[in-house]
């Protein structure tokens, strides 16, 4: 069996688990998305949970999912291969968050840059467990503690940040923290992916407007 459509069905799949919702969706419009029949579909999986498992190891690690789909019809019987993959990806990203973050002369700058790379990055995948909370606890689990940490290693840095002046005093730093993840992740996936109008980013600009921003927004002018 050839992998002529496996990309095809996985990007139609993952859009309409985003779009809408992994129990509504079924096989038949899967393949409408794909422009393949139905029949063909189940070539590669057989069935729509398959396709979900499938969907995290494709965007997370390609040469992992070139070994876990080696075979077709694609059939997972075993579901912690899936959470061993994501769980490694969120360490990975949980130690470089932690390093270039928290580390020595970090400047806000570098930290947009960093959150717009990962989230344009992984952003597919955020969304594909925000829009689907309750078909996987351990997923959505692994992804509600990456967004903890997130919260915390940000809102460190800011704290930090105006302890040395170089940052203004900020009242309500909790909402500022949330104020600038949350437009991140706006410009970078749910512009790409579920928004009103959706439409291709360019990330070397959206850092430059965000930085920019938060820049006369926090920074103490002399």
């Amino acid at each position: 069996m050839k992998k002529d459509h496996l990309d095809e069905i996985i990007d139609a799949a993952a859009f309409l688990f985003i779009t809408k919702g992994f129990q509504l969706t079924k096989i038949k419009d899967i393949a409408e998305k794909a422009e393949i029949a139905t029949g063909s579909i189940y070539k590669y999986f057989q069935s729509k949970e398959d396709i979900w498992i499938t969907i995290p190891i494709a965007l997370l690690d390609e040469e992992r999912k070139d070994l876990l789909v080696s075979q077709y019809p694609i059939n997972f019987s075993d579901i912690s291969k899936q959470h061993q993959v994501i769980l490694e990806k969120f360490q990975q990203i949980d130690q470089l968050m932690e390093r270039e973050i928290l580390g020595e002369n970090i400047e806000l700058a570098s930290i947009i840059e960093l959150l717009v790379r990962l989230m344009d990055k992984y952003g597919k995948f955020f969304l594909l467990i925000e829009k689907n909370q309750k078909v996987d606890k351990k997923m959505t689990d692994y992804y509600q503690l990456y967004r903890k940490k997130l919260f915390s290693y940000v809102h460190q840095f800011f704290a930090k940040q105006i302890d040395n002046a170089v940052f203004r005093k900020i009242e309500h730093l909790d909402c500022h923290v949330e104020l600038v993840i949350d437009s991140i992740s706006r410009l970078t996936i749910h512009k790409k992916y579920d928004s009103f109008e959706i439409e291709e980013i360019d990330t070397s600009l959206v850092v430059a407007v965000l930085v920019d921003t938060f820049e006369h927004a926090y920074l103490v002018r002399e």
